[in-house]
Parts: structure tokens; sequence; C-alpha cells
């Protein structure tokens, strides 16, 4: 419910894509019956109007979600488009780049993106993981991450029919939430979130 009350597209479809595959390992390995998997689906999709009724504020809720993917507008070029559709995420990936070929190497150092002069919006990070893993620790970190973040995928890949097998729940509720915040990560912040 929380998803659908934020209106984020990008968490809706990460969302969606774990219960999905939830439900065919759930489908394979444990046997699970089709009619409990349809009543899950069935229950998902009645959260959504439930969800809807609590988003309050003008950026969230399913109905922005909607409104923003489809506001495109007669005689708007592409790339126009592409910038209303992205909510100005392109162009804080050209800002981003555009840092990153200043240190390809080694970055521009810890939270880099909100000390660029030339940043797009009030936002302090790219809405991506990868460009920022680029843009703060440059080739060698990003590399660095994203072999550490391919190990454990390796791993949970291995893992996975066991866990579901001995019905290790909390095993499997961690690596649906990590695949969740990680599939979220390429356009949001969420690993970047200054507390």
């Amino acid at each position: 419910g929380f998803i659908v009350w934020t209106g984020s597209r990008t968490s809706l479809v990460a969302s969606f894509v774990v219960v999905l595959l939830l439900g065919i390992f759930s489908r394979i390995w444990l046997n699970c019956k089709i009619n409990k998997l349809a009543m899950l689906a069935v229950l998902m999709v009645l959260a959504v109007p439930i969800a809807e009724q609590f988003a309050v504020f003008e950026w969230s809720g399913l109905k922005r979600s909607i409104a923003v993917s489809v506001q495109g507008e007669q005689g708007q070029d592409a790339e126009e488009f592409a910038g209303k559709f992205s909510s100005g995420r392109t162009a804080m990936w050209q800002v981003a780049f555009a840092a990153i070929k200043e240190a390809p190497f080694f970055g521009q150092g810890p939270h880099a993106y909100y000390f660029l002069e030339d940043r797009p919006g009030i936002y302090y990070h790219t809405h991506n993981v990868f460009i920022e893993a680029l843009l703060e620790w440059g080739a060698v970190g990003a590399l660095l991450f994203l072999g550490i973040l391919s190990h454990f995928f390796i791993y949970a890949v291995r893992k996975l029919p066991q866990a579901f097998r001995v019905r290790n729940t909390s095993w499997i509720m961690a690596a649906s939430i990590t695949l969740l915040l990680t599939l979220n990560a390429l356009t949001d912040g969420i690993y970047f979130l200054l507390f």
C-alpha cells in the first residue's frame, strides 16, 4: 500500500517484479497452488484503491503517477517529453555525467552531486545508484560497488531454492526487500538519503 501511496512509478514496477518473482518461486519450489497465488494478486490489486485514498500530497498517489506518465503534449519533442516523463532525471543525469568526465577514475567524492553548482532542481542526489557511484567514487569505486552487488546477487540466486524449501521466510523477505530497494535505486535515491 505504501508504495502506491508514494506514486513512484519505479517503486510500483519494482514491487510488481518482486511479487511476481516470489509467486513464480513459490510455485516452483513450494508447489504453491495457483488459486493461492491468484488470491494474493487480487489482494494486491485491491490494495491500490485503498492506498490511493491515503495519498494526501499533490506529489503522491497513483493518479499523479499516471498523469506524469501520459502528460506528453502535441508538438512536444522527444527530449522535452523525456524530461517531463522522467521528472527531470534526464537533466540531473546529464549534469552528473559531465561531472563524471572531470574525475572519471576516482570520482568527485562523497555527496558530490549536492555540491555541483549547475545541478538542476533541489535534489541532492542523482536518482540513480550507479550514476551516483560513478560520480562519487569514479570507475574504480563503481566497479568495486558493482562487484560487491554482483557477489551478493550470485549468492542470493544460489541460496534461493534452499531458502524456499526450508521456508526461511526471514531470508526470503530480506532478499526481497534488498532486490526491491536496488531496483528502486535505478531511478530514485533510496541509498543516498541524508538523515
